[in-house]
């Protein structure tokens, strides 16, 4: 009988072992990233503690542990957005995204809709549906779906920060966004010419200072023109280059519909990066004989000084 007991116990808590790894596709989601990405992970890794020291040391975070996660998310709700971080996101690490192309992986459709990865792109794809594609949402979503343990797994870690790369700013560190009040941006008291409007309508067409409709292949080439725009241009003393044309008064004003794709959304987003990508990578040729990416943090600074990402996100509305 004792014996019985005990075979008992021990298969028991052996079930309970198996079963209790509530981060079993996580693991195996991550361990695939790891291996894919031609270092065993080191790299990403390494960003990822990074970041969280970075947030650290400029007193966003209180510790790397899974609780300070949660106290930002509801830092940003209780404050209604990110005003509240007085920083200079462009001393931040570089930013990451992560990518596994094992098919198998995502066999077990109940697995992977039960797990923390389906969670947190149906987390996503409603907020978009709902036409709430703001930070605020989002975070008060987050802390609705995940516990400050979940936060301790290097997953939730890394979707936590696509997601403030996504909201703080569009290339994560290299942006500078307008100044935000509870009244928003005023953008009639600024010089119409300083402004470009770009709307992604309810009918997912794109338009710009509401009387051009354009394809998203040509948001790129718009927002260039109008950064660099040789007819209405302010000037910049750079030491060592002199005056600068500058794009420093410019913002490109980014508005939806509450019916707005979040794909096409996203493409125009990433679009309006490109712009500024291209812009950076141009001006970095032209006074250091080099791409933006192989710039010191020190040189990239001074282009970003040149051209200052600043991009404005209205808050989505019916027409």
């Amino acid at each position: 009988m004792k014996s019985f007991l005990l075979i008992l116990f021990i298969s028991v808590l052996l079930l309970t072992c198996n079963s209790s790894n509530k981060y079993e596709f996580e693991d195996q989601f991550m361990e695939c990233v790891y291996a894919e990405s031609g270092d065993g992970g080191e790299t990403i890794k390494e960003n990822l503690r990074n970041f969280e020291n970075a947030f650290v040391e400029k007193g966003i975070f209180e510790s790397t542990q899974g609780d300070a996660y949660i106290s930002f998310l509801e830092k940003i709700v209780e404050n209604k957005g990110l005003s509240f971080v007085k920083i200079d996101f462009s001393d931040f690490p570089e930013p990451w995204g992560l990518a596994c192309n094992k098919e198998e992986i995502y066999n077990d459709t109940a697995g992977v809709n039960a797990s923390g990865f389906g969670k947190f792109f149906r987390l996503i794809n409603g907020v978009a549906e709902r036409g709430e594609i703001s930070i605020v949402n989002i975070s008060e979503e987050m802390l609705e779906e995940f516990s400050a343990s979940d936060f301790e797994h290097d997953f939730y870690k890394n979707c936590f920060f696509m997601v403030m790369n996504f909201s703080i700013s569009p290339m994560g560190i290299d942006v500078t966004l307008p100044p935000i009040s509870e009244e928003g941006i005023d953008l009639k008291k600024l010089d119409p010419k300083d402004v470009l409007h770009v709307k992604v309508g309810s009918n997912n067409e794109i338009e710009i200072n509401t009387s051009k409709t354009i394809e998203a292949s040509e948001v790129k080439s718009t927002c260039k023109a109008f950064l660099l725009d040789t007819l209405h241009f302010s000037t910049i003393k750079i030491d060592g280059f002199g005056e600068q044309h500058s794009s420093n008064k410019k913002i490109i004003s980014l508005k939806n519909t509450k019916e707005t794709s979040y794909e096409v959304y996203l493409e125009v987003y990433n679009e309006i990066k490109s712009a500024y990508n291209e812009i950076w990578d141009e001006k970095s040729k032209e006074l250091f004989n080099k791409g933006y990416e192989e710039l010191s943090r020190e040189q990239q600074k001074v282009i970003q000084k040149i051209y200052p990402m600043v991009i404005s996100e209205a808050e989505p509305n019916d027409n």
